[in-house]
């Protein structure tokens, strides 16, 4: 594996700190967070960009040092990285071996019993940081993993934390932080305090806590209290209106949860509970009453799955190939949280303070079995599987092969013939190369050497074998090609594949009125007034007066370099809080994705483009 190239920049293998990077969990605006290991420990590595970040860094293991609790993520280690002009700022935290609170909540449906174990042991780990005098100031559901082998939650992401004596983060009225779990008081304060210089809300303990029974009430209902406040009729709907109870949205919370999460979110800080140890405290104290009924899920309507029809009998050659290969690739269904879209098992967005924590809003309700994300990938496997194995045929005949009626049985089954299978599922690592590192995979192993030697006619016919040796080259070459999107000529530095906006974007962005498709401009604030030298890697850039959602706003984001500059923003930031976003470089009047280098300027050159660049509202990065 060493040597494989990863996204974020750092390759298998790499040394960071002594740590020996493994694997990529996660990426964002500012950063990425990767699997690595020292010796027989285990760590979340996670890497920030110094110039995007400033003392952002600093401060989240300021924090960390303070706290030593299990439903806290531990700090092992921190430095800069690389030795010489280092660029990167490296925190290696606890390896939390488990899934964020959403994804976990949506796969397993938890009881009354569980969601209240769950939501005591968060109480115990803000009592823990509280009493050191640190806020999270991010208590959200992403922020929190569970861990696979206990069930127990961890708190993570301290990056926009607090603690006595630490520099402020911005010069905005509210520090960061995530709207939908902005207490009615600090909502209240930015509504007096509009337009007032210099004024500048101080959060307390209350605000954890408020965030807290957000989640909690998300747990035990599915959906959240209050929608996140964008309209100034939201905001006072959250300043002044109670949520509807727990119990009237789901009858299978018992009274005391609905007591206990209601307190949590009252309107008056006073009103709350005075400290994360009290509500422990309440919470031990419903735990010790609870009765049987407490052990039922509670999603009423989480039925068991249909049992799958047994496989009609296996048929002959190709057609019983794709469709035996068509029941092996469809996954085991399961039962789940109708309403609950299970989200991507990922350590999610990097930000600014927040590389390593997800920023995932809660799932979406939606119907059950509405997504079905691996039937595009089966149907696109079996194609290109059928492409390989329709050119190794052609090959074949055209090599002097036996009549079609002999060749049937060289069609067979993945039972008696697993290359074909082998060549069209690329390794588990496949996905996090990129397509000029994947195309070598297709090589046959026999070819040791790169270099093309000249043909020589053989002075007698090949054995049979070569024919076979030419066919799965072939066949192997082609369903690489299909699966990895190798390129098939000189090697060109490719734009950067289509991937999907960060989880919640498109809400985000909707919420804010931004339009798919909206145009507007963003301001590189370096260098020449007009031109400015970029370079690949993360960036942080100030939008214009367009597009009016996003006016003034710093997007985080990545540059990548080819023959066009192409940039893909995923985070803003704006009036103190942070959202997650899909914004990329457009040029206007092109339909070419990215933005042109200034005339004159071509590769290998170092890349040059204009100071201020078009910006566009996607769906999707194409």
């Amino acid at each position: 594996m060493k040597g494989q190239r990863l996204r974020g920049d750092v390759a298998i293998g790499t040394q960071v700190g002594g740590f020996v990077v493994e694997g990529l969990l996660g990426m964002g605006g500012c950063g990425a967070v990767f699997r690595a290991r020292r010796g027989t420990a285990r760590v979340a590595l996670k890497l920030q960009s110094i110039a995007a970040l400033g003392g952002r860094a600093q401060r989240e293991v300021d924090i960390l040092r303070r706290l030593d609790h299990p439903n806290v993520v531990r700090f092992h280690a921190c430095g800069l990285w690389r030795d010489t002009a280092p660029e990167w700022f490296y925190l290696a935290m606890e390896l939390v071996e488990g899934r964020p609170l959403n994804q976990w909540v949506d796969e397993e449906n938890p009881s009354p019993r569980q969601a209240t174990a769950l939501a005591l042991a968060l109480a115990r780990g803000l009592a823990a940081a509280h009493a050191e005098g640190v806020l999270h100031r991010d208590v959200k559901e992403s922020n929190i993993m569970v861990r696979d082998a206990t069930g127990t939650p961890v708190l993570v992401d301290f990056g926009v934390g607090s603690y006595p004596g630490a520099p402020r983060l911005t010069r905005e009225v509210l520090p960061p932080g995530t709207p939908q779990y902005r207490s009615p008081e600090a909502l209240a304060f930015r509504k007096s305090h509009a337009g007032v210089d210099g004024a500048h809300y101080a959060p307390t303990a209350a605000d954890d806590l408020y965030a807290l029974g957000v989640v909690f009430y998300w747990v035990l209902t599915g959906r959240a209290p209050f929608p996140a406040p964008r309209t100034p009729s939201e905001v006072e709907h959250v300043i002044s209106q109670p949520p509807e109870p727990p119990r009237a949205v789901n009858p299978r919370v018992p009274g005391p949860l609905d007591a206990v999460c209601s307190r949590l979110l009252e309107k008056q800080p006073t009103a709350r509970f005075p400290s994360a140890a009290a509500l422990a405290e309440a919470l031990e104290a419903a735990l010790a009453a609870a009765d049987d009924a407490w052990d039922r899920p509670l999603c009423a309507s989480w039925e068991e799955p249909p049992e799958l029809p047994a496989p009609p009998p296996p048929r002959d050659g190709l057609e019983g190939w794709l469709h035996q290969g068509e029941s092996a690739m469809a996954p085991p269904r399961r039962g789940r949280r109708p309403g609950r879209a299970r989200p991507p098992a990922e350590v999610g967005r990097v930000g600014p303070g927040d590389a390593g924590s997800g920023s995932a809003a809660p799932s979406k309700r939606l119907a059950p079995g509405a997504s079905r994300s691996w039937r595009p990938a089966a149907l696109a496997l079996m194609v290109g599987t059928l492409v390989a194995l329709t050119l190794a045929w052609a090959l074949t005949r055209r090599d002097g092969a036996t009549p079609a009626r002999a060749e049937r049985p060289e069609m067979a089954s993945p039972r008696t013939s697993p290359e074909a299978v082998q060549a069209a599922a690329p390794p588990s690592s496949a996905a996090l190369l990129p397509a000029t590192a994947a195309a070598p995979m297709a090589r046959d192993p026999k070819e040791a050497s790169p270099v093309k030697k000249p043909d020589i006619a053989p002075s007698s016919p090949p054995p049979s074998r070569s024919v076979g040796a030419r066919a799965r080259r072939a066949a192997v070459a082609a369903a690489a090609c299909t699966a990895l999107a190798c390129p098939a000529g000189p090697e060109v530095r490719p734009a950067p594949p289509s991937e999907p906006c960060p989880e919640g974007a498109l809400q985000a962005m909707e919420a804010r009125g931004l339009r798919i498709g909206e145009l507007g401009s963003v301001h590189f604030d370096r260098g020449d007034p007009t031109n400015i030298t970029v370079s690949e890697g993360w960036v942080r850039v100030r939008v214009g007066a367009t597009p009016y959602g996003l006016a003034n706003a710093t997007l985080s984001g990545r540059l990548s370099v080819s023959e066009r500059i192409y940039g893909r923003f995923t985070e803003a930031e704006k009036d103190g809080e942070r959202f997650p976003v899909c914004v990329e470089l457009n040029y206007p009047g092109d339909d070419l994705r990215g933005v042109p280098r200034v005339g004159g300027n071509h590769p290998p050159a170092e890349p040059i483009i204009r100071t201020v660049a078009g910006l566009k509202v996607v769906r999707r990065f194409e």
